[in-house]
């Protein structure tokens, strides 16, 4: 060791180097890439971005999986249950954006560190790509709306193993950018993108919406103008400029719902809260209402809205 540390110096500008033995106590460095380890587990549940598997525990693996033998009943039932793979369906649901070389990236990250990046564009309006790594994924996006004559409008949702739940839904004029981050993701994501072109009649009031859910366990659950409801789970907020059309006949559907989570994670939700809750509504940076939603009983919280609104919170509170 201490012969190999006297000559590094003089080593580093030599192309190959010869020695019988090297320590590593750290990490190496193998084209840009830190490995920080030897993998000779062949289950391969330690397998990660910076460790390399042996040849012995990959054949291990393969001969385990490709057999059907020796693998446990619950690790069949854990592989089944929760894959370690996103499946994104992405879909131009009208005319794509005039601009098919235009293109964006899906950014999406496991909880274990590994990254998936997915490039889309006008020339696929039907693609299915999968992420993988340990559940639950992590995505991020932004959509420019590269039109002069139409709105872009943005919606995703999410499946697992029980029910689907909506994500988001926005839209943005020529020239301005949807973002999306969104966390908490496995089994199936389904993303909808479509450009309506503007007609003279329709005028959209951009409005700022904020939704908090303070809640420990239940969903807030918003809908615009009787549309599908979009659900804010427990612990999250959102924020984004929403365009309305027709300002002065749009209403705020509000409803809260219980969700339960299985031991693998996926979520349930039912159609009305196991708990009383407290609803508050803010109409430009004032309280407008406050209700109280009361426990295992069904209520919609109708918001009435006109051309004064110009931004609104709703937080969903425990009592």
């Amino acid at each position: 060791m201490l012969l190999l540390c006297l000559y590094t110096p003089l080593l580093f500008g030599q192309s190959n180097i010869s020695t019988n033995r090297i320590v590593i106590k750290d990490s190496l460095s193998l084209d840009g890439k830190w490995i920080k380890r030897i993998n000779n587990d062949s289950t391969l549940k330690t397998a990660g971005e910076q460790s390399l598997s042996t040849d012995g525990a990959l054949k291990k693996y393969i001969d385990k999986v490709a057999s059907g033998g020796g693998m446990s009943r619950e690790e069949l039932v854990n592989m089944l249950i929760n894959p370690n793979c996103l499946e994104v369906r992405f879909q131009y649901s009208s005319r794509p954006i005039t601009d098919t070389s235009e293109k964006f990236t899906i950014h999406i990250e496991s909880s274990d560190g590994i990254k998936t990046d997915y490039d889309i564009s006008g020339y696929y309006p039907w693609e299915i790509f999968y992420a993988y790594g340990a559940p639950p994924f992590k995505m991020d996006m932004e959509v420019k709306n590269t039109t002069i004559d139409s709105v872009l409008y943005f919606y995703m949702s999410a499946s697992n193993r029980l029910m689907q739940y909506n994500i988001k839904e926005s839209a943005a004029l020529s020239g301005d950018t949807v973002k999306l981050h969104v966390t908490d993701l496995k089994g199936q994501v389904d993303i909808s993108i479509g450009t309506y072109k503007l007609e003279d009649e329709f005028y959209f009031q951009p409005i700022k919406e904020t939704f908090r859910n303070h809640s420990k366990n239940q969903v807030l659950g918003i809908g615009r103008n009787g549309s599908t409801r979009i659900f804010t789970l427990p612990g999250k907020e959102e924020s984004q400029i929403y365009y309305w059309t027709q300002p002065n006949q749009n209403t705020i559907y509000i409803e809260a719902y219980y969700s339960y989570t299985t031991k693998n994670g996926d979520y349930f939700v039912f159609d009305v809260p196991n708990s009383e809750l407290r609803l508050k509504i803010y109409k430009n940076g004032a309280l407008l209402r406050e209700e109280t939603l009361p426990k295992m009983i069904r209520k919609v919280v109708e918001v009435p809205m006109d051309s004064s609104w110009t931004d609104y919170e709703i937080v969903l509170e425990d009592v």
